[in-house]
C-alpha cells in the first residue's frame, strides 16, 4: 500500500536540510506548510513558543490525497534543530497507495511500523546520526496497512467485515468518516501531560491548531478555547 520511506527536515549532525527519497512535489509543499504553521505557531504561542517547540510530542500523521499534496501520505513528525540550532522538524514518511476510504484504519491499526518509525527519527537527534544509517534503517520497514480483510458496505447504514474482531473498531473508523468531505487528516500522539490524542483535521494544521501541534499537553495548549469539550462521562 506505499512507496518508499523518505525523510526531510534538519538533525542536529547536519548544517543543512536531510532529504532523501521523497518526490520533490511532496517535499516542497511539505516545506512550504511546516513553515508557515511555525510561524503562525510562535505567533499564538509568544514567550510559551520555545519551550512548546522543544519539548512538542512526535506525532504520527496519515493524510488524504489533496490535502498536503495530490497522494496520500503517512508518517511522523518530530521536532528538530540543525547543527547550529536552527529549528525544522524532521518527517519520516511514505506516499500511500489504496483506498481513501481505509486510511483510519491505516492510522489506527498496528503501531509497530509507527513505533519504529519514532525510535528511528530519535536516533538522528544524536551528534553522530548520518543519512546512510536512518536509509538502511528504513529500506527494511514495512508501511502502516489496514488490516488484513477489512471490508466495508454502505446502503442503510453501514456494514464493517474483518477477520479478526478486534479489527472491528478500525473498520468502525473508516464507516463512521467515509461520508466527511473533504476527508480528514489524522493525526495522533503521547502530549506533555502523557494523555493520547487523535485528531482530525478537514486540512494542514494553521494557525491555532499548527499551535496546539506544538503544545499539546502543556499550558499554553489552546485546546479546548472556543470548542465544545466534553471531560469524563456524567449521569
Amino acid at each position: 500500500m506505499a512507496g518508499g520511506w523518505g525523510a526531510c527536515g534538519k538533525i542536529p549532525a547536519l548544517g543543512d536540510f536531510l532529504r532523501f527519497g521523497l518526490p520533490p512535489g511532496l517535499v516542497r509543499a511539505w516545506d512550504g506548510w511546516l513553515a508557515a504553521a511555525m510561524e503562525e505557531a510562535a505567533a499564538e504561542l509568544g514567550p510559551g513558543w520555545d519551550a512548546a517547540y522543544m519539548s512538542a510530542p512526535i506525532w504520527r500523521f496519515t493524510l488524504p490525497a489533496g490535502l498536503v499534496w495530490d497522494q496520500a501520505v503517512t508518517g511522523v513528525l518530530m521536532p528538530s534543530i540543525d547543527r547550529v540550532g536552527r529549528r525544522f522538524p524532521l518527517a519520516l514518511m511514505t506516499v500511500l497507495q489504496g483506498p481513501r476510504a481505509l486510511l483510519p484504519a491505516v492510522h489506527l491499526g498496528d503501531g509497530t511500523p509507527f513505533a519504529a518509525l519514532e525510535a528511528a527519527a530519535l536516533d538522528m537527534l544524536g551528534d553522530d546520526a548520518d543519512r546512510a544509517a536512518l536509509e538502511a534503517r528504513l529500506a527494511g520497514l514495512p508501511a502502516p496497512a489496514a488490516p488484513a480483510g477489512l471490508q466495508l458496505a454502505h446502503g442503510v447504514g453501514a456494514e464493517v467485515a474483518a477477520a479478526r474482531q478486534d479489527d472491528l473498531a478500525a473498520g468502525l473508523a473508516c464507516a463512521l468518516t467515509l461520508r466527511q468531505d473533504p476527508s480528514p487528516g489524522y493525526w495522533s500522539c503521547i502530549g506533555a501531560d502523557g494523555r493520547a490524542r487523535l485528531w482530525l483535521l478537514p486540512g494542514m494544521p494553521r494557525a491555532e491548531t499548527a499551535a496546539r501541534l506544538f503544545a499539546a499537553g502543556r499550558d499554553a495548549d489552546p485546546a479546548g478555547q472556543g470548542e465544545a469539550r466534553h471531560d469524563g462521562l456524567q449521569a
